[in-house]
């Protein structure tokens, strides 16, 4: 049986077990009080017509409204309603108690044992799409990307970015140059969920080792493992493409299911996705441009990274989120600013910040007014531009730059260099 989302958009459906995974997460995660159990206790509905920027403020991240948004594309949309809990009775079972946050009598809903059952079968990869939805980018499929406040813990950058001294005349070759060299010398302590983890590393080859997603123990080598047959899949597709073909039945399904793929994959879940959609980022990858309205947004961004993975290393297409952003952003800044210049050069002029939540993003401060990237395909490409030579600058310099012990020899990928960025961006 699945989760029926009457409001998410309507019917927009999850897995049963997904849906007790998330359950589960939000009593670990944001319970009001720490002997509430996810087996005996309930929590708090909640529900209100707001944003969920306000239900957040108003202090219901442990409700059931709220744990229904983040599970669907519609996040301003009121979610667990009475037709929700109608719908889906096979799980719950309401009841009134107080509120241990207002000391307020108010409705509730707790597991049935039916869903109990469910429960204890919880996945690795059930477990995995929830952690992925809670570190990911929040968007709103009506208002676009959401700066959600206090739902994810803020850091202050604790190392100041490191510039040479002969920072005279920057041509785009030198400043690439000058990036690299930064991040290289610089300290990195890795953060999960707003806590340090790990130990604190220096050197793009330490930093690659310390990269995961969505949580510590998926690093590397199991997000390589997750992502090749994405790769494949999309590498297939793409074939058919260049070959001037067009895609049929059986492969615009492969395409669909891609899609929803990288979506879970992401966090990002999506509504409305069409293989013409699809379609068009592959086009908008392949010829360098947008093509046929082709969306762009924190999802579609990864679907453009897969797609391209197969089209040569010098039309490689790299996840523009907001991590990645930011990390490029706060360095470019820096080094821009520190050399006198206030505005974008022309080579960078296209180059958008993606606002973001949690991790050192939230109180960003740039010297330089970098354009909005967000669900901009100038953006995409500039963005995956740069870090093209990015990958290309560690490649020409590879015994100072080295990928890592494991791999002596080999040079740096789109995807490593975009691993190391994301972890600096958050």
């Amino acid at each position: 049986m699945k989760i029926n989302f009457p409001h998410g958009p309507k019917n927009h459906i999850i897995s049963e077990k997904k849906f007790i995974a998330a359950w589960k997460t939000w009593f670990l995660l944001f319970r009001t009080h720490e002997n509430l159990d996810a087996r005996f206790d309930g929590m708090p509905i909640s529900n209100s017509k707001t944003s969920l920027q306000e239900q957040i403020k108003k202090g219901k991240k442990f409700s059931l409204d709220v744990l229904c948004r983040m599970l669907v594309p519609h996040r301003n949309t009121m979610q667990a309603s009475t037709q929700f809990i109608e719908k889906n009775n096979q799980i719950f079972i309401e009841y009134s108690a107080k509120n241990l946050s207002t000391g307020r009598t108010a409705k509730h809903v707790r597991l049935s044992n039916y869903a109990l059952g469910l429960l204890e079968k919880i996945s690795h990869d059930d477990q995995y799409e929830i952690d992925a939805i809670l570190n990911a980018d929040i968007e709103d499929e009506k208002n676009g990307l959401l700066e959600i406040e206090n739902f994810e813990p803020e850091i202050t950058p604790q190392y100041p970015i490191s510039l040479p001294s002969n920072l005279t005349c920057l041509t785009q070759q030198s400043l690439v140059t000058t990036l690299v060299a930064t991040i290289h010398a610089e300290p990195f302590q890795p953060h999960y969920r707003g806590q340090p983890i790990m130990k604190q590393v220096q050197g793009w080859d330490r930093r690659l080792t310390s990269y995961f997603w969505p949580k510590p123990d998926f690093g590397v080598a199991e997000t390589e493992t997750r992502l090749r047959p994405l790769l494949d899949q999309a590498a297939a597709l793409q074939a058919t493409l260049r070959n001037g073909q067009i895609w049929t039945e059986a492969e615009k399904q492969s395409a669909h299911q891609l899609a929803e793929a990288i979506f879970l994959w992401g966090g990002v879940p999506q509504n409305n996705i069409t293989t013409e959609k699809i379609l068009a980022v592959f086009k908008s990858v392949n010829h360098g441009k947008q093509i046929e309205r082709a969306p762009m947004n924190s999802g579609w961004t990864k679907l453009a990274a897969i797609a391209s993975a197969s089209n040569g290393p010098a039309n490689e297409h790299v996840i523009w989120d907001s991590r990645v952003a930011h990390s490029l952003l706060k360095r470019l800044d820096s080094i821009l600013s520190a050399s006198g210049i206030t505005i974008p050069p022309d080579y960078l002029s296209h180059l958008g910040h993606i606002p973001g939540r949690g991790g050192s993003r939230t109180t960003a401060k740039y010297h330089i007014n970098w354009p909005n990237g967000y669900q901009k395909w100038s953006s995409q490409f500039a963005g995956s531009e740069i870090v093209r030579k990015i990958r290309d600058e560690l490649n020409k310099n590879i015994k100072l730059y080295p990928v890592g012990t494991s791999n002596q020899g080999a040079t740096w990928t789109l995807r490593e260099v975009e691993m190391v960025l994301f972890m600096d961006g958050y």
